[in-house]
């Protein structure tokens, strides 16, 4: 039955935004890497500088809530019996833990999608596909798993601060979302051939 959902999960017109690679046929680590070199390579050749921002998704298969992410699939249309079954599929389950023999008392989980199957990679997809359209223009995007890279066109530090703008903007998405990208594995790529690069120190929360 998770095959056939999936399956008619992607059926749904452009559900899955462009930028999005990975757990999708003919969009894997290779073209998420593909992407953004032509851009690049056009600033080395002009001397422009490209800033490469690498963030990572903290815990993003146990942090997913539910409600959120049946709010999400009905924004994409997704309604009626897939709606119904996605539904029952994720409300409803428990579970508790056991330590040194003491059994603790079963509680409910109201988020974490489930791993191991066909469709928990696809529901973080379509949990994180809305991140694309909180970016700016002149920023890029491109989005593998649960990983994203952000590349911009550096030429002052106006540049930089528009970047920064795009950090400022996932901090509000991340709480809308309940999800949250892990600062401390935020890394900074600088590409140029300048021998005085513009820095800038990214901040995100």
């Amino acid at each position: 039955m998770e095959r056939f959902v999936y399956t008619h999960l992607l059926l749904f017109g452009q559900l899955i935004s462009p930028v999005k690679h990975g757990f999708l046929r003919k969009r894997s680590r290779i073209t998420q890497l593909l992407q953004p070199i032509h851009k690049i390579s056009q600033n080395l050749d002009n001397n422009i500088q490209s800033d490469v921002l690498y963030l990572d998704l903290a815990k993003a298969y146990d942090s997913v809530d539910h409600q959120i992410l049946l709010q999400k699939l009905k924004y994409y249309s997704v309604t009626g019996w897939l709606l119904e079954w996605f539904t029952d599929y994720l409300n409803g389950r428990t579970r508790r833990a056991v330590v040194d023999c003491p059994v603790l008392q079963w509680s409910t989980v109201t988020s974490r999608v489930p791993q191991g199957n066909i469709l928990g990679p696809l529901l973080i997809v379509i949990c994180i596909n809305d991140f694309p359209e909180i970016v700016p223009n002149g920023t890029n995007t491109a989005l593998y798993a649960d990983d994203t890279k952000l590349h911009r066109s550096i030429s002052s530090l106006s540049d930089c601060k528009y970047l920064q703008q795009t950090l400022d903007s996932i901090n509000i998405w991340n709480q809308q979302s309940n999800l949250k990208f892990n600062a401390k594995k935020r890394k900074v790529l600088i590409i140029t051939r300048k021998k005085t690069p513009v820095v800038y120190d990214y901040s995100l929360v």
